[in-house]
C-alpha cells in the first residue's frame, strides 16, 4: 500500500471513535512492506484503535526486525507455524524451514522476556489441516506451553469455496443466519479497494474506494447497506464468497440484534 494512501487512512480513522482492533494483514505477508514497521508506529502515535494486531509466517524475522517489532507498538501477533513436523511444513509451506522460524519466534520471547516486557502478546497457532494427526497437535502444544503467550489450533475453511478440494475442519452449522462480520469489519486492500471480509479475496463485493472516498462515506455507503440487506433477507447465495463460505458461524446468531438495528441495512 502507498504510504500517503495508509497515513490518510490512519488518520481519518484517528478522527472518529476509537476503533476495537485494526489488523496490519489480509491475504500476503506484511513484513515484506518495506515501511512496515513504520506503518506500526504512525497507527501506534495516532492511538487509532485499542489493539493492534497481525498475522506473519516469521520467515522474515531477523534480529533487528525483532527488536523494531518489539519496539513498534504493535500489541497483539499471531505466528502461523502450522506444524510440529518439518514434514508438515514443508507439505504446506513448500520449504523446509520449520527450524528456523521456530528459533527466530524464541528468539523473539528470549529478548522480549530478557527486556522485562510482557507484549507484544504473541500466540503460535496450528491448523487441523485433513491429515495432521493427533500426535502431531500434542506435539505441537507440548513443544509451545509453558514458551508461548498462547498456543492455538484452529480449523480450516476454503476461503468462500475459493480453494477446491479442501476438507473444512472450521466450525459448521445447519442454520444459516446473518454474518455479522459486515456489520463491524472493513477490509482495505493494498490498492484501496474496499470490501467486508477478510474472506473476499479476490474484491468480489467492492464497496468502495480508499483512494476515491472517505471511509464514513463508504461505512454508510448504498453498496454496503446493500450487501448487509441480502443476508437479512437470507440471499445468502447472492455472491459467490457468502454462499460457500463457513467463517460466518464462529461469529455467532446475532439475527435479532442486526435487524433491530436497520440503519445499517436500509
Amino acid at each position: 500500500m502507498d504510504w500517503n494512501l495508509y497515513t490518510r487512512i490512519i488518520d481519518e480513522a484517528a478522527e472518529h471513535k476509537q476503533l476495537i482492533m485494526l489488523c496490519f494483514h489480509k491475504d500476503g505477508e506484511s513484513f515484506l512492506h518495506p515501511q512496515f514497521i513504520e506503518m506500526i508506529r504512525y497507527a501506534k502515535k495516532k492511538d487509532v484503535a485499542k489493539t493492534l494486531h497481525m498475522n506473519t509466517n516469521a520467515l522474515c524475522w531477523t534480529d533487528k526486525v525483532i527488536d523494531e517489532l518489539i519496539d513498534s507498538g504493535i500489541d497483539d501477533i499471531t505466528v502461523s507455524l502450522d506444524a510440529a513436523w518439518p514434514e508438515t511444513y514443508k507439505k504446506h509451506k513448500g520449504s523446509d524451514c520449520l527450524k528456523q522460524v521456530e528459533d527466530r519466534v524464541l528468539h523473539f520471547y528470549e529478548r522480549r522476556n530478557k527486556l522485562g516486557l510482557k507484549h507484544p502478546f504473541v500466540r503460535v497457532k496450528i491448523m487441523e489441516f485433513d491429515g495432521i494427526s493427533g500426535e502431531e497437535l500434542s506435539n505441537f502444544r507440548d513443544k509451545w506451553e509453558g514458551v508461548a503467550d498462547m498456543v492455538q489450533v484452529t480449523g480450516i475453511h476454503n476461503w468462500g469455496g475459493g480453494i477446491e478440494d479442501v476438507k473444512v475442519t472450521d466450525e459448521v452449522s445447519s442454520t444459516r443466519y446473518p454474518c455479522a462480520i459486515m456489520w463491524y469489519v472493513l477490509v482495505i486492500n493494498w490498492n484501496g479497494e474496499v470490501t467486508v471480509c477478510s474472506v473476499d479475496w479476490d474484491t468480489e463485493i467492492m464497496i468502495g474506494n480508499a483512494n476515491k472516498q472517505t471511509l464514513h462515506q463508504i461505512w454508510n455507503s448504498r453498496k454496503i447497506k446493500e450487501v448487509r440487506r441480502s443476508h437479512i433477507d437470507k440471499k445468502f447465495d447472492k455472491y459467490r464468497v457468502c454462499k460457500d463460505c463457513v467463517v460466518w458461524v464462529s461469529i455467532g446468531d446475532l439475527s435479532d440484534w442486526l435487524k433491530e438495528n436497520d440503519e445499517f441495512y436500509l
